[in-house]
C-alpha cells in the first residue's frame, strides 16, 4: 500500500512529518504569488469518508505537476504535515497520478 496516513489521522502525527495521502481532489484555487507573481494553488483533498484536508502547492512543486492538478483527480501527495489553528495542512512536495492496480 502507497499511503502513509489517512487523512482523518493527520492531526495526530507532529509538524514537519512526511506522509503520503491518497485522495480526491475536490477544490482547486489558483493564485499568482505576490512577490514574482508565480502560480500556485490551494487545494482541498478527500477520502472515501468524506474526510478533507488543504495541500498548499507552492511554485515550483506548482510548476512541475500542474498538469495533475485538476478537480475530481484522483492523485497521491507526498507532502509534510503543517498546522494551521490546529488544523493540519499539507506543504506538498510531489505529487502522483493514483493507480488503481497497485
Amino acid at each position: 500500500n502507497v499511503i502513509t496516513h489517512e487523512i482523518g489521522f493527520l492531526s495526530e502525527e507532529p509538524e514537519g512529518k512526511m506522509v503520503t495521502v491518497g485522495g480526491i481532489i475536490e477544490a482547486v484555487r489558483r493564485i499568482f504569488t505576490k512577490k514574482n507573481n508565480n502560480e500556485m494553488a490551494f487545494m482541498t483533498i478527500g477520502d472515501e469518508k468524506g474526510v478533507v484536508v488543504e495541500c498548499v502547492v507552492f511554485p515550483k512543486v506548482f510548476d512541475k505537476y500542474r498538469s495533475l492538478i485538476l478537480k475530481d483527480s484522483v492523485i497521491l501527495v507526498n507532502a509534510k504535515v503543517d498546522t494551521k489553528n490546529e488544523k493540519p495542512v499539507l506543504i506538498v512536495e510531489k505529487i502522483s497520478k493514483f493507480n488503481y492496480s497497485s
